[in-house]
C-alpha cells in the first residue's frame, strides 16, 4: 500500500549521461512505483556533449507505474517521464509486459526535448484499464515532445499502440521550438478513445 508523505522533494529517478540502463523490468513482477515526487517521476538527461558514450543510448523504461498505482492517484508534480537530449531509447516495448502505466502527473505523461531515435510503445497514458472499464488518470498532456527527430510513437502491432486518454490538454503534442522536428512517425495509437477504439475517452 502506498503511503503519502514519503516522497522526494525533486525527482524519483534522475540519471545523467548514463548508457544501457533499464528502469523497470520485463516480467510479471512489478517494475517500479514512482509517485508523489516533488519534481518529475523519471528524469533522464544528457548534459555533456563531449563524452562519446554519454548520449544515454540503450535506455529502456518498462513496466513501471508512474504517478499512480492501479486506481490510486499519487501525482508527481512534474512530468511522469522526462527525457532531455537522449539519442535512442525505448519507453515501453512490444511485449505485453513492457508497457508503462503513466497517469495523474502535473506535467506530461511522457515529455521529450531535443531527443532522437526514441520508440514509445504500449503505454497506458492518462488511463488505467480494468475489467469493469477505464479509470481516468489524466496527466496535463499525454505525450509532449519538442524538437523530436527520427522517432516512433506507436506502431502497427498489437502491443505497439499507446492508449492516450483523459489527459487535460493534448493527447500527443509534437512541436518545434528549440530545434529540428523531422522524420517522426505516429501510428496505430488509440488517442481519446477506450481500449476498443469505439467509445470516446477524450483528452482536453
Amino acid at each position: 500500500e502506498m503511503q503519502a508523505g514519503r516522497s522526494n522533494a525533486l525527482h524519483g529517478v534522475h540519471m545523467s549521461n548514463s548508457s544501457n540502463v533499464t528502469i523497470g523490468i520485463q516480467s510479471s513482477a512489478l517494475g517500479n512505483v514512482i509517485a508523489g515526487q516533488g519534481g518529475h517521476g523519471i528524469y533522464v538527461e544528457r548534459v555533456s556533449y563531449e563524452e562519446p558514450d554519454s548520449d544515454c543510448a540503450g535506455l529502456k523504461i518498462q513496466n513501471n507505474w508512474v504517478g499512480h498505482y492501479e486506481d490510486i492517484a499519487w501525482p508527481n508534480a512534474g512530468d511522469g517521464v522526462l527525457l532531455y537530449a537522449i539519442n535512442g531509447g525505448v519507453i515501453g516495448g512490444t511485449n505485453q509486459l513492457e508497457g508503462n502505466h503513466i497517469g495523474a502527473n502535473g506535467g506530461a505523461g511522457i515529455g521529450a526535448a531535443r531527443c532522437s531515435g526514441l520508440t514509445i510503445q504500449n503505454n497506458d497514458i492518462g488511463v488505467w484499464f480494468t475489467l469493469s472499464g477505464p479509470v481516468p488518470m489524466g496527466n496535463l498532456d499525454g505525450i509532449r515532445a519538442d524538437a523530436l527527430v527520427s522517432s516512433l510513437i506507436g506502431g502497427g502491432g498489437a502491443y505497439e499502440r499507446n492508449y492516450v486518454a483523459h489527459n487535460q490538454r493534448d493527447g500527443v503534442r509534437v512541436e518545434y521550438e528549440t530545434g529540428n522536428c523531422i522524420s517522426n512517425r505516429i501510428q496505430g495509437n488509440l488517442i481519446g478513445t477506450d481500449s476498443t477504439g469505439m467509445d470516446a475517452a477524450p483528452n482536453g
